[in-house]
This record gives C-alpha cells, sequence and structure tokens, in this order.
C-alpha cells in the first residue's frame, strides 16, 4: 500500500471555512461574545479579551458591529469581579476611540444607563471603576454628557455624599425629576416613618481622601465639558439667528 501525502489549502488565522471572520482561536464574534454572561468570572474577562483582539483583527468591521456589542457587553459595567470590569474598560475604551461617532451615537444612551447604575451603585469599587468609564466618555462626546448632565450631577452628590444624610440628599436629588404625586407621597411617609426611613437607607462607607480626589477631578472635567458644549450650542444658535436675521433684513430691504 502506498500513501500520498495531502496537501489542504491554506487557510488563513483570521478566516473560517465558511469565509467568516475570526479570531485567533476560530471563533466568530457572536460565539465570543455569547461568552460574556457565563458564570465563570475568567471567561467572561476572556470574552472581552477575546472581542477586543477581534475587532483588531478586523477594524473595518467595528462601526457595523459597535452598537450590539454595546448592547451585549453593557451589564458587566456593575460586574462582581474586578478583573471583569477592568477587560470591560479596556474594550469600551477602544470602541469608543475606533469606531465611528455617527455609528455610536444611537446606543450611547442605553450606554450610559448602565455607567449611571454603576456610579450609584452600593459597592466602593464598582462606583469607581465606573467613574473611570464615563471619564472616557465625557471627553469623546462632551454634548451627550451635556444632555444627560441633569442625570449624572446628582450622581456626583451621591458619591461625595457618606452616612444617611448623605444619602438622604442623593435621593432626594435624584428623585426631584419624578411627578408631584410621588414627591408628596414620599413627603408623607417621611413624617410618618422617619426613623423607619432612615433604616431602609443604605449606609455608605466613608470614602478614602484619594477617592473623593478622583471624584472632584471628574466632576470639575465632566462641568468643563459641559460648559463647553453648551456654549458652543448656544454660540450656533445665536449665530443661524443673527444669519437669518440678516436674511429676514435683507428682504425687507428689496
Amino acid at each position: 500500500l502506498k500513501a500520498k501525502n495531502l496537501s489542504p489549502p491554506r487557510q488563513s488565522v483570521a478566516v473560517d471555512r465558511a469565509g467568516k471572520e475570526v479570531s485567533r482561536r476560530g471563533l466568530t464574534l457572536w460565539e465570543i461574545a455569547s461568552q460574556v454572561a457565563h458564570y465563570s468570572a475568567n471567561v467572561r474577562k476572556d470574552a472581552l479579551s477575546g472581542m477586543k483582539e477581534f475587532f483588531s483583527l478586523h477594524p473595518t468591521l467595528i462601526d457595523a458591529n459597535v452598537g450590539p456589542v454595546f448592547e451585549k457587553i453593557s451589564d458587566l459595567v456593575s460586574d462582581q469581579d474586578a478583573s471583569v470590569r477592568k477587560e470591560f474598560r479596556t474594550l469600551s475604551s477602544y470602541l469608543l476611540t475606533h469606531a465611528d461617532k455617527a455609528s455610536l451615537a444611537p446606543f450611547l444612551d442605553l450606554y450610559l444607563v448602565h455607567v449611571c447604575g454603576g456610579l450609584s451603585h452600593l459597592q466602593d469599587a464598582i462606583r469607581s471603576s465606573a467613574l473611570v468609564l464615563l471619564d472616557d466618555l465625557v471627553p469623546l462626546f462632551p454634548a451627550v454628557a451635556a444632555q444627560k448632565s441633569t442625570q449624572i450631577l446628582p450622581l456626583y452628590i451621591h458619591m461625595l455624599s457618606t452616612g444617611e444624610g448623605g444619602n438622604a440628599v442623593a435621593a432626594s436629588t435624584i428623585t426631584s425629576s419624578s411627578a408631584a404625586a410621588n414627591t408628596a407621597a414620599a413627603a408623607a411617609a417621611a413624617s410618618s416613618s422617619s426613623s423607619g426611613r432612615r433604616e431602609q437607607l443604605p449606609r455608605l462607607r466613608t470614602m478614602a481622601r484619594s477617592a473623593r480626589v478622583a471624584v472632584l477631578r471628574s466632576l470639575h472635567a465632566f462641568l468643563a465639558a459641559v460648559a463647553s458644549a453648551t456654549a458652543k450650542a448656544n454660540g450656533s444658535s445665536n449665530s443661524n439667528g443673527k444669519s437669518n436675521g440678516k436674511k429676514e433684513l435683507g428682504r425687507r430691504e428689496e
């Protein structure tokens, strides 16, 4: 019997047999993404790093997939494992800086909902991780930060407040935009059972000085970005108004 050598065609590391783009491990993007909800923190972390690797191999696919990817991974903003949150920050920062802003815009509101949820979390470590995510977002999308300032500013107050009194201030600030009926009901409940309400409010641990400094620096950058975006928007509207006024005056003179 004689055996002949087989010479299968060589395949690219980045493309599977069906012609789909894959990672170095031979997985498609959504095969990797399916692992972000795994019970193992190591698997979730590897999934996030695998997605970043995938996009680094196939950068032309970022714009088409960045929105669905953020929808898939945003729950990990408040992941209990620090290594997962760190890998999430690496991936999100990469996508925010490499994706087209027009492709990202429809999904930023949902992303900010998860970031704000992390900022109001009871665990200091998760709040700190979410704060870094917000710091990454604000310089790139100051207009979005300005639009969401009424939701984000109370969270800064929340983080800078400690103990029962601080939580009461944060809670009242966050719920200040609720309906008048809800406010009245809350006031009635507070007057009738103030001691019971104090017991229900979660008590935050006192923040370390370094953590307070980090929050204050973040708040300063946030306010500066909001002020700049607001001034730019007002300047644009004023210039448009003046232009329209000149056109109208020209028509009247004619």
